[in-house]
């Protein structure tokens, strides 16, 4: 595909929401979907029969993959999601205290920093944290990122997630979440409640929300379908996997999220794509994977001490709070955020606590590395004259006119110049 027909879906998904059969392919190896998916025999379980299963499950996936590594240290991203704590909780159970170590990116103030560290210290792990403060970004590291394998993705996520291999090098292992939260279920911007009947509905829902890792503005071309940018047709056939999974696993993951996490010439181990955890997930019914149900009630029974600690998912509540303090904890994050918005004091006394990575919006007002980055490649991608539908350097004089917060749309739209120039 010639790069300037890459340009409106990238803007509009943050990445090329397109199927590649060899790239797809490799998402779940080993596992045969004509065959092994569903196993009817988990529905007819009760729950706590499923929960019982589900914890074999997960607790022989981890002892075979612990079995045969070798490695002397493994290296966890760890986060405030369940995905990275059920693989601390997993690796610690299997007596490997003193080999793991937990490394947390992003800035002091946010869940993921913050909650990163506390388990880390609770619980006795070895723990690295990369302050993003402190991290500089040029075009040249973000251009290297891209020519590595992440071109057409929103950049610094990648180059950001690149820090930790780099850190400890090639000769030890990295544990990675990568597909847990999506195949349990994710939130119900993931899995709605009622079914898609049908693929069109699934690609028009799916294309509608954009379900895009860094939401911002849309700056597609006013003319661009984005229904025209996925299949015409299912992945699978009809009735072994939901057509909008379909488009989760194949088309969101295998498109953005692989390419984000994941570095040439480095040891990387995703316990939630075995194929034993993958037929056990996606043979749960609906209702149990709605909200990552059955999912949360298996790591929470299996590993209650490290899943009584607090979550990002509930803004710093543990996932066996009552329903009205997780109520509680939301309505909070979303009325801080709904004022940072306008008042930016909020962000800096740590109030608006659930940003990833880093505040875009500040930096790019505020540090120097920044402001060379966005200027630089918004000045070069004006000067190719390939977006004629709106002006990139007016959204950079909004920004930094406390006009809007457009700092995302502003970081995306440096990536694609990146992604250009790496094609080129």
């Amino acid at each position: 595909m010639d790069s300037l027909e890459k340009i409106s879906p990238f803007l509009y998904y943050t990445y090329l929401p397109f199927y590649e059969p060899e790239q797809a392919a490799n998402i779940f190896p080993g596992v045969d979907f004509e065959h092994d998916v569903p196993d009817k025999s988990i529905r007819s379980m009760d729950e706590s029969e499923t929960i019982g299963y589900g914890i074999q499950s997960l607790k022989s996936v981890f002892a075979k993959i612990i079995q045969n590594t070798s490695a002397e240290y493994h290296i966890v991203p760890l986060s405030g999601g369940m995905d990275s704590r059920g693989i601390i909780a997993s690796l610690m159970d299997a007596g490997l205290q003193e080999q793991i170590v937990a490394v947390t990116v992003g800035v002091p103030g946010a869940w993921d920093y913050e909650i990163g560290r506390g388990l880390a210290h609770n619980f006795g792990i070895n723990h690295r944290q990369i302050n993003l403060m402190n991290v500089e970004v040029s075009t040249g590291k973000l251009l290297e990122t891209a020519q590595g394998g992440s071109a057409w993705t929103f950049l610094l996520d990648a180059f950001y997630n690149s820090l930790i291999p780099a850190e400890f090098g090639d000769s030890v292992v990295y544990w990675s979440g990568f597909m847990g939260d999506t195949l349990a279920g994710g939130s119900r911007n993931r899995l709605p409640v009622k079914q898609n009947e049908s693929w069109q509905s699934a690609t028009e829902w799916f294309a509608v929300r954009r379900n895009v890792i860094r939401r911002t503005i849309n700056m597609a071309s006013p003319d661009y379908d984005p229904v025209a940018s996925l299949p015409v047709d299912p992945i699978i056939p009809p009735g072994k996997i939901s057509y909008l999974d379909q488009i989760m696993f194949w088309i969101l993951n295998a498109n953005y999220l692989n390419r984000v996490l994941f570095f040439k010439g480095f040891n990387y181990i995703t316990p939630y794509r075995s194929p034993e955890w993958v037929r056990f997930i996606l043979s749960l019914s609906r209702k149990n994977r709605l909200n990552r149900s059955m999912y949360l009630k298996i790591m929470r029974t299996a590993y209650p001490d490290y899943f009584s600690y607090p979550t990002a998912q509930y803004n710093g509540a543990p996932l066996n709070s009552s329903q009205l303090r997780k109520y509680f904890q939301q309505l909070l994050h979303k009325t801080s955020k709904s004022i940072a918005v306008s008042n930016p004091i909020w962000n800096r006394i740590g109030i608006y606590k659930n940003i990833k990575y880093i505040n875009y919006d500040a930096s790019i007002r505020e540090r120097d590395d920044f402001k060379r980055l966005i200027t630089e490649n918004i000045n070069d991608l004006k000067k190719r004259n390939v977006i004629d539908w709106f002006d990139p350097e007016q959204i950079m004089k909004d920004h930094m006119h406390h006009k809007a917060n457009l700092g995302i749309a502003l970081v995306l739209l440096t990536a694609l110049e990146i992604s250009l120039k790496s094609d080129e």
